[in-house]
């Protein structure tokens, strides 16, 4: 197959004479012009440049090993080139930072700086800063009424035990602490509780060993640790009780907060498409689905908060709501999905269709044939 060659006016380096090149490159540079910006001046008539002519001596003509090194000694006297740093542009705060600079300034809020971007963040650490104002003003306020108070405020009101359970350890710790250690039957009793209770002895075992160690003159020693170890107990018991309503309070807490973040999560996901499974979702619609389903307004008698949408769940056990509940019990049987709800309508509306025309056609048929002559 013949090779076709293609002319595009380039000559090959083997077929070059380097000189005239070199004399053509050096006749041309004096005409070269610096690229400068084009301004508003008005321009002058282009006027026919006469062609330059240089005349070309052989001493003036450069070799190529010359040509060689002056580039490559050109080129290693480049200066290098400076990288210019780019600052970036300072984004513009959001409303809510702004907003929360303002706050941190004035003595609003305190602490640690955070970063809040949302205004769902800035109310949040607005709530978080009251409801430490708060704290600090009630644990001024009971740290003023003794020890006891304090405890009692710690355990039932922060932590949630009961009154009557803490009431009831808190009295029988007092109850042992006040007895007269120096009477010998309240000496007895307190070894015999001791023996009895902690010990898991038998009556009749403990009996004797109290005629044992009262004929060795030890009952009063014996009385005191017994003592002493059944105000441990019941100090225990009761910081035990303390202890797992205060992992319950702990518990219930981040369960809240959880479900909280949760519901905002998913609102802001489909607030993005403006709709979830076909129901509209606007901005107003999902602050207020928000609001109704984290904000707590209403108090059980055992003291736990709820939200709107909790009391709802709760009052559908009442007669009026019981056709709401059967509604959501089906939705959820279908797992919500409102495809076949839409599909329901849907056919409904065909068989209505149908129906009413299959009656129209039976209406028609039953006509006489006289009745559509056309008369000519």
């Amino acid at each position: 197959m013949e090779n076709t060659s293609f002319n595009f006016g380039i000559e090959s380096t083997e077929n070059i004479d380097l000189e005239n090149a070199l004399t053509q490159h050096l006749q041309s540079s004096d005409e070269l012009v610096e690229i400068t910006e084009e301004k508003d001046t008005p321009k002058a008539s282009p006027s026919k440049a006469k062609p330059s002519t240089v005349e070309t001596k052989e001493e003036d003509v450069i070799s190529e090993d010359e040509l060689k090194n002056s580039l490559l000694t050109a080129l290693e006297d480049k200066p290098e080139e400076k990288e210019v740093e780019v600052k970036e542009t300072e984004e513009e705060l959001p409303e809510a930072a702004l907003i929360a600079e303002d706050y941190y300034r004035l003595g609003l809020l305190t602490g640690d700086k955070l970063e809040i971007k949302t205004h769902e963040e800035l109310l949040e650490a607005v709530e978080t800063e009251f409801d430490k104002r708060a704290d600090d003003k009630i644990n001024a306020f009971i740290g003023s009424k003794g020890e006891k108070v304090v405890n009692w405020f710690k355990a039932c009101v922060v932590n949630g035990v009961d009154p009557e359970t803490y009431f009831a350890y808190d009295k029988n710790i007092e109850s042992v602490k006040g007895l007269d250690m120096e009477d010998v039957n309240v000496q007895k009793n307190v070894v015999r509780k001791h023996l009895t209770e902690v010990m898991k002895m038998t009556p009749a075992r403990a009996e004797k060993y109290l005629t044992t160690i009262e004929a060795a003159g030890e009952l009063d020693a014996e009385a005191v640790s017994a003592q002493e170890q059944l105000i441990s107990i019941e100090e225990k018991e009761l910081q035990l009780k303390i202890a797992q309503k205060e992992k319950e309070a702990n518990y219930k807490k981040q369960e809240a907060t959880q479900y909280v973040n949760n519901v905002h999560n998913e609102v802001s996901k489909y607030l993005k498409v403006k709709e979830i499974d076909g129901l509209p979702l606007t901005d107003k619609i999902a602050q207020e689905v928000y609001d109704e389903m984290t904000t707590k307004k209403w108090k059980l008698p055992n003291g736990d908060e709820i939200s709107d949408f909790d009391k709802f769940i709760l009052e559908l056990r009442q007669p009026e709501n019981i056709k709401v509940a059967l509604q959501i019990a089906l939705l959820k049987r279908n797992g919500f999905d409102f495809s076949k709800v839409k599909q329901k309508a849907i056919s409904e509306e065909k068989t209505k269709f149908f129906s009413t025309h299959a009656k129209k056609e039976k209406e028609v048929a039953r006509k006489p044939f006289d009745q559509f002559k056309i008369e000519i």
